[in-house]
């Protein structure tokens, strides 16, 4: 986790965006680790960063000192829905009133990827960027394929579980049949995507391998949700 909030913390250096991050008035929220080490991340690569706290819930007003012609990334230190919920819709509402929408975007964490409803909504409207190490599209035609075929195969819908066990098993089942089939090399430089899983195994430094891919989910305005490896 701290390796890859560093890695996006730089990612937004480069796209030019301010961290902005978000916490309530004495919570210091679930997080604390990620942050802190993003806050040592961020003053090591000279990177300016802002805070912000609010008392029940964020309000737009807060958001009016912010410079509106800058690019801002906004870095919640909870990864609660309750806590979520209470920073986004002021932020939907503040992104409304800027020139350029594309300003504004959040940082998410891998419990998000669960949120429906209006939660998700803001997520979208937001450009919101999560990172996990798993993640399932259900309106992807590989996914059902394989949901029809498991339901076909044994009588009834996987668990609807995070993250979906059947899932799991289909990609990392397929993943060994290819290296053993020798159609992938196990240690290719390319990861494999699966359908919820992906895997790339590198050396560890005291001997061994470990799993290296990490996915980052995109929630677009437009419903679509884009995955890439990082």
């Amino acid at each position: 986790d701290f390796c890859l909030s560093r890695g996006l913390g730089d990612v937004y250096k480069r796209q030019g965006y301010t961290p902005v991050i978000v916490s309530q008035a004495d919570n210091t929220g679930d997080k604390t680790d990620i942050v802190a080490d993003m806050k040592a991340h961020f003053a090591a690569q000279g990177i300016a960063y802002r805070e912000m706290t609010y008392t029940d819930k964020l309000d737009p007003s807060q958001l009016e000192r912010l410079d509106k012609a800058q690019k801002y990334v906004f870095i919640p230190t909870s990864a609660r829905q309750s806590e979520v919920n209470k920073i986004l819709p002021a932020l939907v509402e503040w992104k409304e009133t800027l020139a350029d929408p594309a300003n504004v975007t959040v940082f998410g964490y891998p419990e998000w990827i669960t949120f429906r409803g209006e939660t998700l909504t803001n997520m979208q409207a937001l450009n919101t960027r999560v990172y996990s190490r798993f993640y399932t599209d259900p309106m992807d035609i590989e996914t059902r394929a394989v949901e029809d075929t498991f339901k076909k195969w044994f009588g009834g819908e996987m668990e609807n579980a995070m993250p979906r066990q059947g899932l799991m098993g289909y990609d990392t089942g397929m993943f060994l049949i290819n290296g053993l089939a020798g159609d992938d090399d196990l240690k290719s430089a390319d990861p494999y995507r699966g359908v919820q899983n992906g895997f790339k195994f590198v050396s560890a430094e005291n001997g061994g391998m470990y799993n290296d891919v990490l996915y980052i989910i995109t929630f677009r305005p437009s419903g679509y949700t884009d995955r890439a490896v990082l």
